[in-house]
C-alpha cells in the first residue's frame, strides 16, 4: 500500500494569503517549506543556489468551474511545492498565480480550494512556455451530494456512511484533520462524498483507467493507521474481482513529490454478492481524498 502523505505534507494547514492583494489575482506567497529565502527571491535577483531544473515562472494560469461548467469565483488557489504562492479566481473562474521566481515546476501542484460546499482538487503544473504555465483543462470541482455522520473518534473508532461510501476507523487511530475543515466546525467533521462522472473527472484519473471516481471529505484528513473503505459497485465489476484503489496524492515535501497524481493506495476485492468494492482487511486509506478503483493490473 502506498502512503498518500502525512500532515507535514499539507501546507493548507496554514495557508493564509499574505502580501497586498492585486487586481491580477496574485495575492502573495508563503516562504519556503524547505530551503532559504535567498534561493527563492525573484527571477532577476542574484542568488547562490538555484533549484535544479528551475526556470523563471511569471505565472501559472487556469480556470475553476463546477462540473456543469459554471464558473466558481472567489476561490483560493495555491501553487505549492518547496514554497507556496497564492491567487484567487475571478468572476469568470480564471486565475493567475504569479510567482515571478525560479521554480522547478515538476515539484509544484495547483490546488483549487472548494470547501465548504465543493470538493478541493489539486493537479500537477504544466511546463512553462515563455514563463507561463497554463493548465490543459479547467479544474472542475464537484459539489458534495451526500453527508453522513461525523468521522468517528479515533480512540474508540467506528464506521460511518455517506451515500455510496463507507469508512471504518480502527480503535486507537490518530486522526489529523486539515485546518480548513477544522475551521468549519461541525460541518467539517462530517463524512461528505460525491460520485464524479468519469467524463468530468480530472484528466489523470481518466488516463489511469479508473472504473469509478469519488471525492471524499473531510478533505486531506489523515490517519496513522489505514481506514477501511467500501464503495458501492456502480461500475458493475464481477463478484470476486480483485481491484486496486487509487487516490489523489498531496506529497509536496517528501519524495516522490507526486502531488496531483493518482497513486495506488490499497488493494481490495468486489464482494461475493457483487454489491460493494472493499479494501483488503490489512489495507486501506491513510488520507481522505479523491479516490477511484480499477481491476487489479498486477499480481
Amino acid at each position: 500500500m502506498a502512503d498518500a502523505g502525512a500532515s507535514a505534507d499539507r501546507p493548507s494547514q496554514d495557508l493564509v494569503p499574505s502580501g497586498d492583494s492585486r487586481s491580477d489575482g496574485a495575492v502573495g506567497r508563503r516562504d519556503a517549506v524547505e530551503g532559504d529565502d535567498d534561493a527563492l527571491s525573484g527571477c532577476l535577483e542574484p542568488r547562490d543556489v538555484i533549484p535544479a531544473g528551475a526556470v523563471c515562472v511569471h505565472s501559472v494560469r487556469g480556470t475553476v468551474t463546477a462540473l456543469d461548467g459554471l464558473a466558481l469565483a472567489g476561490r483560493l488557489i495555491t501553487l505549492c511545492g518547496p514554497a507556496c504562492f497564492f491567487g484567487e479566481t475571478s468572476a469568470g473562474g480564471a486565475f493567475s498565480v504569479e510567482p515571478e521566481d525560479l521554480l522547478n515546476l515538476a515539484r509544484y501542484s495547483v490546488t483549487a480550494h472548494g470547501r465548504p460546499d465543493f470538493a478541493t482538487l489539486n493537479v500537477p503544473t504544466e511546463p512553462a512556455v515563455d514563463g507561463t504555465s497554463a493548465l490543459r483543462e479547467a479544474m472542475r470541482l464537484p459539489r458534495y451530494t451526500d453527508r453522513g455522520p461525523p468521522i468517528p473518534d479515533g480512540v474508540r473508532g467506528g464506521t460511518v456512511t455517506a451515500g455510496d461510501v463507507t469508512v471504518t476507523i480502527a480503535p486507537g487511530t490518530r486522526i489529523d484533520p486539515d485546518i480548513e475543515d477544522a475551521e468549519l466546525g461541525e460541518l467539517g467533521t462530517l463524512l461528505r462524498t460525491v460520485r464524479v462522472p468519469l467524463e468530468s473527472a480530472p484528466r489523470l484519473a481518466r488516463e489511469a483507467g479508473l472504473a469509478d471516481v469519488y471525492a471524499l471529505g473531510p478533505f486531506n484528513l489523515t490517519t496513522n493507521t489505514p481506514m477501511a473503505l467500501r464503495l458501492r459497485n456502480r461500475a458493475m465489476l464481477p463478484a470476486g474481482t480483485r481491484v486496486e484503489f487509487l487516490g489523489l496524492s498531496y506529497r509536496i515535501v517528501d519524495p516522490p513529490f507526486d502531488a496531483g497524481h493518482w497513486v495506488v493506495m490499497a488493494r481490495g476485492v468486489v464482494s461475493p454478492d457483487g454489491a460493494e468494492v472493499r479494501t483488503n482487511d490489512t489495507e486501506g486509506l491513510t488520507v481522505l481524498t479523491w479516490v477511484g478503483y480499477r481491476a487489479l493490473r498486477s499480481p
